[in-house]
């Protein structure tokens, strides 16, 4: 699912609620959705040429044959979809079965040793750059799209124990960072991640035997304290970190560059080689790091390569997270590079995707909240659960530029006002709530705020491919307590788990149906 907003806010006795999102929706007839409107309109036309020669006898065949194909536009699952959605998903999905390529086994292809990334990521490269201050930092090159992406590691601060205000002013800088996205150079899209799991003690234990010291170091009370604090602690405290991802395109320079450039390639519209991005990068990083150090998060630093590609490794294989954590307390190499960081094993079937020590479903969001909440409305989709070994929620942002902005709001509030007068009478309630929202962020907008497309993206992993089941209903539970309603990535689930490792694989630029006919679904 997908949306775009200008974030509305109300205030009442210092308690904000937000809400205005809209979801892109075409203007047709009888639910039909524009294409839907097309197709019936064609439809007729041919009604009326087979009418002329056959007569009524004519009609009625082609009424036979013609109608089904229309009513499949006229039916809508639970999910929103049209029948020709769920047709296409599961045709899709029989032919990737009959074509094994639902299945990857790279120790069959690749050297041996290596673990190389499965399906998008195989194009990838993992490049190592130092910014300004001489700091290294690691970024992800999708070869295909020459997209570059950096990856920025922080700590959320979302349980500390401040007032409402602090809440409110770290919404309010969040909101302001997503309008400056659309007005960042050569950004093509932005992820959030949050990701909970089991504490394994490593950092905690580390930090313990710091404390201990040696034999006589610290008195027998406390030491028995202290090492009580480490057995138990781990098994009920989960650990919490937050990624956010920066994408930028390398394919063409802008107008205004090109002008100045001092490059005396003949051909200017070339693409930048990885050491122009890498500089350019690392130009803009301080100043994404100062706007988000405003947004309630802490430890912000960009990630390594090496960070990257243990994050990975442990992403496919959870059972490495322990390894991995002892290492980083030790200050120790985990020897994993880019190019093992991949699984062993993957299979995407229809209930899940099965890879190395774990197994994991994928859940995108299909409706947003309907009505207004508060900055905490995600706590329990959030929250770690003791049926779920890793939950990963990664929020999806597409911004839009300054310039496509305004006709885009307008051409929202317009279709929505074709929407609620379309029908004789009272509008209907859902059509009169979204014409409301769609003004309100269009007079938003033309007041200085931004509009980004979002999609989210939830994975939940278990070790025990038995427990899977009970992974997924329970994360659509928990959706429902966030009032976000979650379908499975049935047929996709390899690609829907890419999606949200946040590594520069933005699903909505990698489908077959064109952009155009996308917004209009």
């Amino acid at each position: 699912m997908k949306g775009h907003t200008a974030l509305t806010v109300t205030t009442e006795t210092q308690r904000r609620s937000y809400g205005g999102w809209l979801r892109p929706k075409g203007f047709g007839l009888g639910g039909l959705g524009t294409i839907g409107t097309f197709a019936i309109i064609g439809w007729a036309l041919i009604a009326l040429f087979i009418m002329m020669p056959f007569g009524i006898k004519g009609l009625a065949v082609w009424a036979v044959v013609g109608a089904p194909p229309i009513a499949l536009f006229r039916y809508h699952n639970s999910a929103g979809l049209d029948g020709w959605q769920v047709l296409t998903g599961h045709t899709a999905w029989r032919i990737r079965k009959k074509a094994h390529t639902h299945v990857f086994y790279p120790s069959l292809l690749q050297c041996v040793g290596e673990t190389r990334l499965p399906g998008i990521l195989a194009q990838s490269t993992l490049l190592a750059a130092t910014d300004v201050y001489g700091a290294p930092f690691g970024i992800v090159k999708l070869s295909k799209d020459h997209h570059f992406t950096v990856r920025i590691r922080c700590e959320p601060d979302g349980d500390a124990p401040v007032g409402l205000d602090t809440y409110n002013d770290w919404v309010a800088c969040y909101g302001e960072w997503l309008s400056l996205l659309g007005a960042e150079e050569h950004l093509v899209g932005a992820t959030f991640s949050i990701e909970t799991a089991a504490d394994n003690g490593n950092r905690l234990n580390a930090e313990l035997d710091r404390l201990i010291g040696g034999p006589g170091d610290a008195p027998d009370l406390t030491r028995q304290i202290l090492t009580e604090i480490g057995e138990t602690y781990p098994q009920t405290s989960p650990t919490v970190q937050a990624v956010i991802s920066l994408t930028y395109s390398g394919k063409n320079l802008a107008e205004g560059e090109r002008e100045f450039s001092l490059r005396t390639d003949p051909d200017e519209r070339r693409p930048r080689s990885d050491g122009e991005m890498a500089a350019f990068i690392a130009e803009r990083t301080p100043v994404q790091l100062r706007a988000l150090a405003t947004i309630g998060v802490s430890g912000l630093h960009l990630m390594t390569a090496q960070e990257i590609s243990e994050d990975v490794r442990v992403a496919y294989d959870p059972d490495q997270a322990a390894l991995v954590d002892a290492c980083r307390t030790r200050n120790e190499p985990t020897g994993i590079t880019w190019n093992d960081a991949g699984p062993t094993a993957a299979e995407s079937r229809w209930d899940g995707y099965y890879h190395d020590s774990g197994a994991s479903v994928v859940f995108e969001m299909i409706e947003p909240p309907a009505g207004a909440i508060e900055a905490t409305f995600l706590g329990p989709l959030l929250s770690a659960h003791d049926r779920i070994d890793r939950k990963r929620i990664t929020i999806i942002y597409r911004p839009h530029s300054p310039s496509d902005a305004p006709k885009i709001a307008d051409r929202d509030r317009r279709t929505a006002y074709g929407r609620s007068t379309q029908r004789a009478g009272e509008a209907n309630a859902h059509d009169e709530v979204r014409l409301n929202a769609a003004r309100r962020a269009a007079a938003a907008q033309a007041a200085g705020a931004g509009m980004t497309r979002f999609s989210m993206l939830v994975t939940a992993t278990v070790t025990d491919p038995d427990r899977l089941k009970d992974a997924a209903r329970i994360t659509k539970r928990l959706g429902r307590s966030s009032q976000i309603g979650l379908r499975l990535c049935r047929g996709v689930y390899d690609s829907a788990f890419i999606g949200g490792l946040g590594l520069g694989f933005i699903p909505a630029k990698h489908t077959k149906l064109p952009a155009e006919m996308r917004e209009w679904m």
